[in-house]
Parts: structure tokens; sequence; C-alpha cells
């Protein structure tokens, strides 16, 4: 039946260890987000401060692209730097990194600025689970190895498209706090050991293939 089955998997050691996880979520450090003066959790403050800075335009635009990587990766760096008491240097270095990932992705790609005959409609927030992973992973202090986890389990989470922005609803603003967020989940899941894929880009169903016809 369900609870034997149930208790049996209760202690399967990846299970226990998602747990942990995901309660630290819950649980775990507490702080205000810079755009209300609540306290939350760690992941809904990313969540929010993305969805402000989208809503104010307080964002950096990169020329080439059209991609708005600071929305993705200051929120999360502030706020894991807060956690972890981090330095200015330290949680600055994190912000270059993210974007730096960011926009080499997307410069890979066949999608330079905006949407125009022969491009793809992906937005800031299909990029941005990049960024915000690479923005985690060097404020935890990841190794190489639970890096490149990182940014394999980012590609899991990318998503989301022009439409919104084509018909003028929220989503646009939604879908950039929760890309970050899960930028911040794909980080803190290879620090707990979960391993991703290894070769998110250019693998046969990675990134360029599936979003951009392996261009």
């Amino acid at each position: 039946g369900v609870k034997p089955f149930a208790a049996q998997l209760w202690h399967r050691e990846p299970v226990t260890r998602l747990y942990g996880l995901l309660a630290d979520d819950a649980t775990g450090d507490t702080l205000t987000p810079l755009s209300l003066s609540s306290t939350t959790t760690l992941g809904h403050a990313v969540n929010l401060d993305c969805y402000a800075g989208r809503l104010l335009d307080f964002d950096t635009t990169h020329d080439e692209t059209g991609d708005h990587p600071s929305v993705a990766t200051v929120p999360v760096a502030l706020a894991v730097g807060r956690t972890l008491h981090s330095r200015g240097a330290d949680i600055l270095k994190a912000v270059v990194a993210g974007e730096e990932v960011q926009l080499r992705v997307r410069l890979g790609s066949d999608q330079r600025s905006g949407v125009s005959p022969g491009t793809h409609p992906w937005t800031t927030a299909t990029y941005a689970p990049f960024g915000s992973a690479m923005t985690a992973a060097s404020l935890l202090g990841l190794s190489q190895e639970q890096t490149c986890s990182a940014l394999g389990h980012a590609f899991s989470y990318c998503s989301n498209t022009f439409e919104s922005q084509f018909e003028g609803r929220e989503s646009h603003r939604l879908h950039q706090g929760m890309a970050s967020v899960l930028g911040l989940f794909a980080a803190r899941a290879a620090r707990a050991g979960f391993e991703g894929m290894r070769r998110p880009l250019e693998g046969e169903y990675g990134y360029y293939r599936a979003f951009h016809n392996g261009s």
C-alpha cells in the first residue's frame, strides 16, 4: 500500500537530502527584501526584489542582446551575500560572474536583440537561471564540479517567452522572479550533492538544440 512504500522511501538518502533542502527554504535564513519592510525567506526575498526590479526598470541593458542581466543577478547576490555576511567585493564578483555567464549563453545563440523574423522569442527570464545560479555558486563557494552541476540544473528551469510583453500582462515580471529563484535553488541543490547535467548547452538535448535549433 501507500504507507509502506512511503515509509521505505523516506529512508532513502536522496529523498532525505531533498527534504532537508526544501525544509531549509521554509525555516532557514530570513531577511527583509529591499522592496518591502517585512521579513521573509531567502527565496521569497529574491523573488520580490526581482519582480520589483522589473516593475521599476531598475536593471541594466546589454546593447547587443537586449538582455537585462542585473535583474537576475543583483537580487540574488544581495540576498545571499547578506545571509552569509559576505564582503562587498565578493558580492560584486558574484554579480560579474553571473552576468558573464548569462550573457555568454545568450551571445552563443542565434538571438541578439529583440524579436524579429528568424529569431526566437526568448526573454531575459529564459536565460536568468544560468545567471542567478552562477551568482549564487560564487557566493556559496561551490567547487568547479558543483558549479557545473548548478548550471546543469539551471538549464532545467529555462522557460518564458515574449508573449506576455506583447499582451501587456504581468507574467513577464512574475516569471523573472521565479527564474532567479530557481537559479538560486539550482546552486543550493548542487551544494547539497545533487548532480546536474554536464552538457546543458551543447548536449544532444541541451539548451541550444532545444531553444535555438542547434545554433
